[in-house]
């Protein structure tokens, strides 16, 4: 389907720049249409919100972050823009240097960004060349690192809303205030899912994200991703150390502190350099409400049986596929 459109969107754009102006208009609605089936959200545009230099400028920069061309033709094509006199461009009046090029336009980009650093930790990863199972260096953002940014960025009371929670999430998050003594103690989910990364579907990437189950409104579908990692490196350990960094950040949240060393105990290392500058209570306490997921993410995790295995599926009673049970 995506292969589809974007050979369609291909010859269009041949159309228009050779004047086939008489196929033009077909051709937009086979677009157009493609399009709605590939999307399964209206979401308001962000272009809306932009001036249009600010919308030529971010476009230009998304075709690198893409990459779809490379950082010195970015630059190029921005550096000819404010020749051209298009006023109010942002960072594009010095020289290029072709050799930093990436480098300086990711650093200009980041500049300001509110969003934390990166987690990394060696875990154990399928090596598909070697057939079998090494240690290497995994990323991921923080929970704590995370819900810090949004609660100095946002709303409190939007933070604490208990607004969307059902009624189990609901009373487990009730009980945790009244055991902790924490009245205003965050509700927060974990989401786990294998979402694919190719077009016909035949790769997929296991996402691990948080969300607040209680937020509504314009929030209410947000999930920030924790870590992003390719199927066919998953091993049954790697998602016991992932989750093994996200309870030691959830219990830190839970406490209401910034912690001081890395999740096995050892000194920060130089990826924490603003971590470790970091001491004393957050300002707010969170803990886990919720964990969603298919049962193929619950046997990761939890390390339930899987469909196909004789154990049996449930976790609530010992039957199992080769014995006769009797349902009541």
């Amino acid at each position: 389907m995506l292969h589809t459109y974007y050979v369609c969107l291909y010859l269009y754009m041949r159309l228009l720049v050779h004047g086939h102006t008489s196929w033009l208009k077909p051709f937009s609605k086979c677009i157009w249409l493609l399009a709605a089936m590939l999307s399964k959200n209206s979401l308001p545009s962000h272009w809306d919100r932009l001036t249009p230099t600010e919308a030529f400028q971010t476009d230009v920069e998304d075709l690198f972050a893409a990459n779809q061309v490379s950082a010195g033709r970015c630059q190029r094509l921005l550096e000819k823009a404010v020749k051209a006199g298009v006023p109010g461009m942002q960072g594009c009046k010095r020289p290029v240097s072709f050799k930093n090029a990436a480098r300086n336009l990711k650093r200009r980009k980041m500049a300001t960004t509110f969003w934390p650093d990166v987690y990394t930790f060696e875990g154990p990863v399928w090596d598909k060349k070697g057939a079998k199972t090494v240690m290497e260096d995994l990323a991921m953002w923080l929970p704590l690192e995370l819900l810090c940014m949004m609660w100095d960025l946002g709303v409190p009371e939007v933070c604490l809303s208990t607004e969307r929670m059902d009624v189990q999430t609901k009373a487990h998050l009730e009980k945790l205030r009244t055991k902790f003594g924490l009245p205003d103690l965050m509700g927060v989910g974990l989401h786990g899912d294998g979402v694919p990364n190719n077009y016909d579907r035949t790769e997929s990437a296991h996402v691990v994200s948080i969300n607040l189950p209680g937020v509504g409104g314009a929030f209410s579908r947000m999930r920030i991703p924790l870590c992003v990692l390719p199927s066919q490196k998953m091993v049954q350990e790697t998602m016991d150390a992932i989750l093994e960094v996200v309870a030691w950040s959830l219990r830190h949240l839970q406490a209401g502190t910034h912690p001081e060393c890395r999740h096995d105990g050892s000194p920060w290392n130089a990826t924490d350099k603003s971590r470790s500058q970091k001491h004393g209570p957050l300002g707010f306490n969170a803990s886990l409400v919720e964990v969603r997921g298919d049962w193929d993410w619950y046997s990761k995790v939890f390390h339930f049986p899987y469909h196909s295995e004789l154990d049996g599926i449930c976790w609530l009673c010992p039957c199992k596929r080769k014995e006769d049970c009797v349902v009541f």
